[in-house]
């Protein structure tokens, strides 16, 4: 993407600034392409003449500039692109030829593991912290700790770079599970993927195995502070009727003079594109190479 209208993507970006909340630097980089395809909030900051529609100037994959006027579609919550895409839509990864990397795999599913017998790597993926009931998440990481137990396993990888949250009281169990796996509970066995969307009860989460556990932290910095304001305290204005979220609890995850904006990585992989088009995950791949 190079241009909305006559505005490129920086002068959005900077025109959107003002309206995103953020715990860190990092928010706008993360809400912003949420908020970008919002067209009568780019009407009203300027960006475009009409909310109704949007040209936008692209480079494709061969390289070649196009523009193409798409209409605005008012029955897409950006809500909803937080759990998946909607019908219809096609991530380029699946158009690319050979299998999908693992991150990419099940992005939408709570939590999920593989094992990977050429390297006796454990991989597990937490993309939400909420609890499903056919397998609750304190049952699900003590079946993986079974399996560990049982299994030949060198690595343990927990990625949690999509998860953005949910419930805090959730993650004592999951921590006291990691910490009772002594076989992967040692410096340079236990690693966690972190990025951008790695916030709220999931920045609890990281903030506790790190204080916790000899875990590598791997990817980007997290999406917040490892001590910050969270909660969501639902109140309707008066008389726009709108629903605004207030934070109103203090989490202090970390110790009380912890006053680091996010927690960043050891082993610095943050996405790149030229990784993506070739369905890799510049992550795991480092994570698998650590000796």
């Amino acid at each position: 993407m190079l241009r909305f209208g006559d505005h490129g993507v920086n002068d959005v970006s900077q025109a959107l600034d003002p309206l995103i909340s953020r715990d860190n630097a990092i928010g706008p980089q993360v809400m912003g392409p949420m908020r970008m395809r919002n067209l009568p909030m780019l009407a009203a900051l300027g960006m475009i003449p009409d909310p109704a529609q949007v040209s936008l100037t692209v480079r494709d994959v061969a390289g070649k500039l196009q523009t193409v006027i798409l209409p605005a579609d008012s029955n897409i919550p950006s809500r909803k692109l937080w759990d998946g895409p909607p019908k219809g839509w096609l991530r380029l990864a699946d158009t690319l030829p050979g299998p999908l990397p693992l991150y990419l795999k099940n992005p939408y599913k709570d939590y999920w593991y593989e094992y990977l017998p050429e390297s006796q790597t454990v991989y597990v993926q937490w993309n939400q912290v909420h609890s499903d009931p056919a397998e609750p998440v304190a049952s699900f990481f003590d079946h993986v700790s079974e399996f560990i137990q049982n299994h030949p396993v060198e690595k343990f990888v927990l990625d949690m770079r999509w998860n953005n949250g949910g419930d805090t009281t959730l993650v004592p169990a999951v921590l006291s599970s990691l910490i009772r796996d002594t076989k992967i509970d040692q410096p340079g066995k236990f690693f966690v993927i972190t990025g951008h969307r790695t916030f709220s009860a999931a920045q609890n989460a990281v903030t506790m195995i790190t204080r916790f556990t000899p875990a590598i932290v791997v990817g980007d910095t997290t999406g917040s502070s490892p001590n910050f304001i969270g909660e969501d305290a639902a109140v309707e204005l008066p008389y726009s009727k709108l629903m605004v979220s207030i934070s109103d609890l203090y989490w202090e995850s970390s110790w009380p003079t912890d006053y680091r904006t996010w927690i960043p990585p050891l082993l610095y992989t943050p996405p790149r594109f030229s990784e993506y088009r070739e369905n890799r995950d510049g992550a795991l791949e480092a994570i698998l190479k650590f000796r």
